[in-house]
């Protein structure tokens, strides 16, 4: 997709309406638009911001922080490092989940992919014609906790990131795990919620939690979207 930036732009929700707050961070008119009609299908989701993809434009939206941030394909690696780490790294609010948003086709952006993962950001949505499901279903699994990586994305992601890891070593690296531990670095790679995983291992979401903990600790990774890469390059899944 291609097109001009869009204007700055604010909304104001009524106090009363407990909507999911949404902001756009894009130079690509034609992805901000897809962003837009899909929003206005959603009872509970509302577009509260829209700004160039610039970090003092993201800066100046965090101010109180959107629930959810969605920035579309940036120039580059450090466009993309540089975006998330503002929207992430905010001083004194919460920040927002980042959700990225392909425009065009997957191969170019690979490397992006790769380095906005990298730094925090909670998952991809590739657009199609059913905007509404689509956009939905991403913000929803992204605020239960769960990565968005669409299927046909996970192995072309995992193969671009880290072209170098093989299963011999992922598979080393799960070593260190417990046999309950690699059970629930299964279910997080397989998309399941720390509810859903509480439910299945039949543990307390606070258990599930503190599993989570030590894995992050164990394998030396910084969020939920590098396990799920390294569950797959270890053929947990």
């Amino acid at each position: 997709m291609a097109g001009a930036s869009d204007k700055s732009s604010r909304a104001v929700l009524p106090d009363d309406l407990q909507r999911i707050r949404l902001a756009v961070a894009s130079h690509d008119a034609t992805a901000t638009e897809w962003v837009r009609q899909a929003a206005a299908g959603i009872d509970d989701i509302a577009i509260v911001a829209v700004v160039p993809a610039e970090p003092r434009s993201v800066e100046l939206i965090l101010e109180p922080p959107p629930d959810v941030l969605i920035i579309t394909t940036p120039g580059d690696d450090d466009d993309a490092a540089t975006l998330i780490k503002t929207a992430t790294t905010a001083p004194g609010s919460d920040p927002p989940l980042v959700l990225l948003l392909l425009t065009g086709d997957l191969e170019p952006h690979a490397p992006w992919l790769g380095t906005a993962l990298r730094h925090g950001a909670r998952g991809v949505i590739a657009p199609g014609p059913d905007g509404r499901a689509l956009l939905g279903h991403a913000v929803r699994v992204a605020l239960a906790g769960q990565v968005v990586l669409p299927s046909e994305l996970r192995e072309y992601v995992v193969q671009s990131w880290c072209p170098e890891a093989g299963e011999a070593s992922g598979n080393a690296a799960l070593d260190a795990l417990t046999r309950r531990e690699r059970d629930v670095l299964r279910l997080v790679a397989l998309g399941h919620s720390n509810a859903e995983i509480s439910t299945e291992l039949r543990l307390s979401e606070t258990t599930v939690k503190s599993h989570l903990r030590r894995i992050l600790g164990k394998l030396g990774q910084r969020n939920r979207v590098r396990l799920v890469i390294l569950a797959h390059e270890a053929g947990l899944v």
